[in-house]
């Protein structure tokens, strides 16, 4: 999975004790041949069925990211999918956070996100139960991402039909080498090795409780949320057994209040908390490892030029590197052959 992106579901799976209770349920799939393995903790969005465009026949449904589940299990969970599909019932698989919401009807279809290779028919058989929403003092009623929390997005989170309040908002913002340097250098804090590298990804995690005045209740639910959010996150290296921040663990950086008007006039107080995630980014390696194709073989002997006995130099060849090219009395031979001397012709 794309390391932000696991990142940030991880840091939802972390604060999901202020949402409620998850939800579970049974969701079977087919190999379209052999056997495909799903380790626990592959993610799938729930696909629901919307009104097709003229013209368009069969089914037309629409992705939704903010009620992301995944595949429950312990630390080794993994299971075997066949053509005749996943044992009795299909692959338990639970909401990322908690809430009503994820308490889907059966028969509801689901994509891996990413994308599993060769399955077919991802679909809930018995529909998704047991997820309860927050509804006490200092709970999450929604707990979202966002790509940015500029003015308009405050309007629109008020609008939002499928977003409750009090609501935590998190946007990703930055990563950065966690030694600060970008000078291409060996000898830096951050490189942990040949192609590996630690970073600092920083997020801000905010919520919404409700306008200003709406005092004092409001705030007071606002600063129990951030407090159960610091304490949460703090120091915390995995969630549902998913990396989160390591070597060192979640940093919470700063914690601010900032008052802020929306569109129509309406003022609110957004209670905020910048924090920092280690991450290792390893490079990609792409390209195909190409031989060389000649080697040059330079032996001399230790004498200067001109000496009696001729010069110090009683080799300079050229030695073909390509295997099949390479010739013992003018027959090719196996370039592995290492008991047999090769001559280039």
């Amino acid at each position: 999975m794309n390391g932000l992106l696991g990142n940030q579901r991880a840091l939802l799976a972390a604060a999901a004790p202020l949402t409620g209770l998850r939800a579970t349920g049974l969701v079977q799939m087919y190999a379209a041949t052999g056997t495909v393995q799903i380790p626990r903790g592959t993610y799938a969005l729930p696909v629901f069925a919307m009104a097709a465009p003229t013209g368009v026949t069969g089914f037309v449904g629409a992705l939704d990211p903010a009620r992301a589940v995944k595949v429950a299990g312990g630390i080794s969970g993994t299971y075997d999918v066949g053509t005749t599909g996943a044992g009795t019932g299909g692959v338990p698989f639970m909401s990322n956070i908690g809430g009503a919401q994820h308490n889907f009807p059966s028969g509801t279809r689901f994509i891996f996100d990413p994308a599993v290779a060769g399955l077919t028919g991802v679909m809930s058989t018995n529909g998704f139960g047991g997820g309860v929403s927050a509804t006490g003092f200092g709970g999450l009623r929604s707990l979202i991402t966002a790509e940015s929390m500029g003015p308009p997005w405050y309007t629109d989170l008020r609008r939002a039909p499928t977003t409750f309040f009090p609501v935590a908002v998190l946007t990703w913002n930055d990563l950065v080498p966690a030694d600060g340097s970008t000078v291409p250098t060996t000898q830096r804090g951050s490189r942990l090795g040949t192609g590996k590298t630690l970073y600092r990804a920083g997020y801000t995690l905010s919520v919404f409780s409700a306008r200003m005045d709406n005092q004092p209740w409001r705030s007071q639910e606002a600063y129990q949320i951030l407090w159960d959010l610091i304490t949460l996150l703090s120091d915390k290296n995995s969630a549902d057994h998913e990396l989160l921040s390591n070597p060192s663990g979640v940093q919470i950086q700063r914690v601010v209040r900032e008052s802020l008007t929306r569109d129509d006039f309406q003022r609110f107080y957004v209670y905020s908390i910048d924090l920092n995630c280690s991450l290792t980014v390893e490079r990609t390696e792409l390209r195909d490892y190409v031989p060389w194709l000649l080697s040059r073989v330079m032996l001399d002997r230790d004498m200067p030029y001109g000496a009696p006995g001729g010069d110090p130099r009683i080799v300079d060849m050229l030695v073909d590197m390509r295997p099949t090219l390479l010739t013992v009395d003018g027959e090719e031979i196996d370039g592995d052959d290492s008991d047999t001397d090769v001559v280039v012709e």
